[in-house]
């Protein structure tokens, strides 16, 4: 029997699926690269990939190869390390997060991290997720 896509994905030892990352550094990238007013064509030029498949990225459909996520980095002035960092505390959070503990929301759904994140920028919390403790 062939796997499907989702059960086919590895899992962290934590249980959390591996691929959540990829739907938010994909969210972080689209964020850093539309607060700095550049097109998708743009960034993909300077990353030397095709915009198509920052579209993809961007989406969280995408796992990255290290090299491109370096790219993309470079592309929008971020460090790598920062970026990753970052997406690891805000996939700690979501998941957290009342949206999720309820049940009600699948957490691997793009679209309920997009919200999630979206509602987060808007309430300001994005600066109060590394003041834990």
């Amino acid at each position: 029997m062939k796997e499907t896509p989702h059960s086919a994905r590895s899992r962290r030892s934590d249980s959390r699926p591996a691929y959540l990352s990829n739907i938010f550094i994909g969210l972080l990238l689209r964020l850093f690269r539309e607060n700095r007013s550049l097109t998708q064509e743009r960034v993909a030029e300077l990353a030397g990939c095709h915009a198509s498949y920052l579209s993809i990225i961007e989406n969280g459909k995408a796992q990255l190869s290290i090299r491109t996520f370096v790219e993309l980095c470079q592309a929008l002035q971020l460090t790598p390390a920062d970026l990753f960092i970052l997406a690891s505390m805000l996939e700690e959070s979501y998941l957290n997060s009342d949206l999720i503990q309820s049940g009600k929301n699948n957490p691997e759904n793009p679209l309920t991290a997009q919200r999630w994140l979206q509602a987060t920028i808007r309430e300001g919390r994005l600066g109060q997720l590394d003041k834990k403790g």
